[in-house]
């Protein structure tokens, strides 16, 4: 079911977002502005958009080409030092799912129309600014892929896993608490250059 992607632009935008549906993915591209430091540090906890009331904080002094991996190591330090923050963690993200359940079409579209809004918008003119709706397309994948500016990451509960035994026996499924890296998609560039 390879099909050509379908084009939506925003009313009085030069961006173009695009959808392309494949037999293994969903592959959402905009030309809106790409992900800042402060977005790939949002995407990773719940409750923090660089659009929000309390944006994150930029802590980490790394290149954009370790912010993941320096997001992934302090993450796994947390639950070194406080085992039970990893059941808590999973529950957060089970009850998330929930309450986000049925919006991932809806949510990415609110992404793409917040990536595409004129440079310098306010958050109270921008679509998402909780930090959340990102996570509801767990209802369509388990290791979701973001490749935008020098970034390219997934999330992934098995790796997570994997990560997480050297410290815990049969830890929990987590999905966006660890980031982890991803090869450049050639895919997404080829799309957004149609």
């Amino acid at each position: 079911m390879d099909e050509q992607p379908n084009e939506w632009t925003p009313e009085g935008a030069a961006e173009r977002c695009l959808f392309k549906l494949t037999s293994d993915a969903l592959i959402v591209a905009n030309t809106g502005r790409p992900f800042s430091r402060q977005g790939v540090i949002s995407i990773c906890y719940a409750h923090l958009s660089e659009k929000g009331k309390v944006p994150p904080t930029d802590n980490y002094g790394v290149a954009p080409a370790g912010l993941v991996e320096a997001i992934a190591e302090r993450t796994l330090q947390v639950y070194r030092g406080d085992i039970n923050r990893i059941g808590s963690d999973s529950v957060s993200e089970e009850e998330l799912q929930r309450d986000y359940g049925g919006r991932s079409i809806w949510e990415l579209l609110q992404n793409a129309d917040d990536a595409c809004a004129p440079e310098g918008s306010t958050s109270s003119e921008l679509i998402g600014a909780k930090g959340i709706g990102f996570k509801s397309v767990l209802e369509i994948t388990g290791q979701p892929e973001i490749h935008s500016g020098p970034f390219h990451f997934l999330f992934s509960p098995e790796k997570t896993r994997d990560r997480l035994r050297q410290f815990a026996a049969a830890p929990p499924l987590l999905t966006f608490q660890i980031p982890h890296h991803a090869p450049a998609s050639e895919e997404v560039a080829c799309l957004l250059v149609e």
